[in-house]
């Protein structure tokens, strides 16, 4: 792996981190944080499937 790449896998690590504190601070459960973080991945998944579809339609 290149040095590029370990800087961004510890950034990711410390972006989760801070998201993991986050969610411990406000007191939010298990089952809230999964339901919320699947919820983001369908938003950012159907971002990206729109993405994918315009450039596709466009060649």
């Amino acid at each position: 792996m290149s040095p590029a790449g370990w800087v961004s896998l510890v950034a990711m690590l410390g972006w989760l981190a801070l998201v993991v504190s986050a969610l411990r601070t406000h007191r939010i459960g298990g089952r809230r944080a999964l339901a919320m973080a699947l919820a983001w991945a369908a938003i950012i998944a159907l971002v990206a499937l729109l993405i994918a579809l315009y450039r596709r339609h466009l060649t």
